[in-house]
């Protein structure tokens, strides 16, 4: 994984089932580039846990966190266990960047997984470290 450009540092344990990968500002990597990865090394992606930085948009009626690009947006949905997060994300709903944190399900045959984002909690991003793309990745067993 460190071989991948903006990959600062992975923790992996094979006993709990756990990666843990931080990237460095500004990097391009996606979820589903972690997932191939993973499957190229003879396992199987998971759930994955991550912390990313973005702006909020409603779009289609749906709230969406933009990473580095428009066409790099997760479909926010609500943690179960965090009722009215997606009300509070609405509200704060503009071009400043916030952290988001919540849970990328595995891809599926309902159609979500890489690019949907089922949200935590979420804070704003002090100014002087804001930047995009994850910043935390756990792929959990």
């Amino acid at each position: 994984m460190r071989k991948i450009e903006g990959v600062e540092a992975v923790e992996v344990s094979l006993n709990e089932g756990l990666a843990v990968i931080r990237f460095g500002a500004a990097n391009d990597v996606t979820v589903d580039d972690v997932r191939q990865i993973i499957r190229r090394n003879g396992f199987t992606p998971k759930t994955a846990e991550i912390r990313v930085a973005g702006t909020v948009k409603e779009r289609d009626g749906r709230l969406t966190l933009t990473t580095g690009g428009e066409d790099r947006a997760y479909a926010l949905r609500e943690s179960p266990g965090s009722p009215g997060v997606l009300a509070q994300l609405a509200q704060a709903e503009s071009e400043r960047l916030l952290v988001v944190e919540g849970l990328v399900p595995e891809p599926g045959d309902d159609g979500e997984g890489s690019w949907t984002l089922v949200v935590r909690r979420f804070s704003n991003v002090p100014v002087p470290t804001a930047h995009s793309g994850p910043t935390v990745f756990r792929n959990r067993r």
